[in-house]
């Protein structure tokens, strides 16, 4: 599964259900097709195989406006983007014209500004509270995203905007990235 280039994305859901590991193993699906990786991770993952990879904003801004045609993954969105960061903000406005390709990632919708999720045109949606799923399934006119609610660990949806969402899973022990046939999603053992 490959990314399209100069569109933002987005990876929302709960802790442990593989945003960040599907965002790494496009990071390195990028990587290997040429792509360089510019990683802004408040936590400094040493596994994402990144060329440049900062826990600090300003070394991580200056590396993003003088660069170009770059896959950026900003990673703990909460910390790192937020709500209110205008110099963050401006990467979701105005990195495309850099030819930047940015990978937001973020526990809960709330925790990115609705204009940079505005800026994104594809969503990974991984199990999330209720709330959030209606959220993308209004932004994304996808109403089978409310069944993101109910996923377990490693289930997604990968949707794009215009584009009915598509249901996939990841592998934990292979890395591969299944796409699924059925839209039904698997109950969330935590959640009867």
């Amino acid at each position: 599964m490959t990314a399209p280039r100069h569109v933002h994305s987005l990876f929302v859901g709960r802790t442990l259900f593989g945003k960040s590991y599907l965002a790494k193993v496009l990071a390195k699906q990028l990587k290997a097709g040429g792509r360089k990786i510019i990683v802004y991770d408040v936590l400094r993952s040493p596994d994402w195989n990144a060329d440049f990879i900062t826990d600090d904003q300003t070394e991580f801004l200056e590396m993003f406006w003088t660069s170009v045609n770059c896959a950026v993954f900003v990673d703990e969105g909460a910390e790192s983007i937020g709500k209110f960061n205008l110099d963050m903000l401006k990467t979701a406005t105005r990195g495309r014209h850099n030819g930047h390709q940015v990978f937001y990632l973020a526990t809960r919708a709330a925790d990115i500004s609705k204009s940079v999720r505005a800026q994104t045109t594809t969503v990974y949606l991984f199990s999330c509270p209720l709330s959030d799923c209606k959220d993308f399934a209004d932004e994304f006119d996808a109403p089978e995203l409310l069944q993101a609610a109910r996923f377990e660990q490693g289930y997604f949806f990968k949707c794009v905007g215009g584009q009915r969402p598509i249901p996939m899973r990841l592998d934990f022990d292979t890395g591969k990235i299944l796409q699924l046939n059925s839209v039904s999603a698997p109950k969330n053992k935590s959640q009867k």
